[in-house]
């Protein structure tokens, strides 16, 4: 095989390679996650579309330092913008978090402890989030 007919194979495997390499990291990331989780409170800042996903910013205080987080989803949520919701975070890697839209808390005064709570403080959650 020639040098030239070569080229385009090994861009491919570059490309796999490459992909993999980024699902192993975020099937890590995902597993650290679930370990080390706690909960705390987000509040949405911003929500847009991007070629059928839909990307949510948000920001999050743990440990008294403030946080911003980026998710993605491919369902479509309400305009809800400065709205709370809980967070799932790593405490081991603070920066490592899921907002979890299916969760809004309905208490729009309440402030999460500190270092958060160890298990969903169900007692906040919005029943009918309609």
């Amino acid at each position: 095989m020639e040098k030239k007919n070569r080229k385009p194979y090994l861009i491919l495997l570059a490309i796999i390679i490459f992909l993999l390499l980024i699902y192993f990291i975020d099937e890590k990331e995902k597993k650290e996650l679930e370990v080390n989780k706690i909960y705390t409170i987000g509040i949405l800042t911003e929500s847009y579309a991007i070629v059928g996903d839909f990307n949510f910013r948000y920001t999050y205080k743990y440990n008294n330092k403030t946080y911003n987080g980026l998710n993605n989803s491919n369902k479509k949520w309400k305009n809800e913008i400065g709205k709370k919701f809980l967070l799932k975070l790593s405490y081991k890697n603070p920066s490592s978090s899921i907002l979890m839209l299916n969760f809004p808390i309905c208490d729009t005064t309440v402030v999460a402890p500190k270092l958060g709570w160890k298990k969903i403080p169900n007692h906040l959650i919005c029943l009918d989030n309609d």
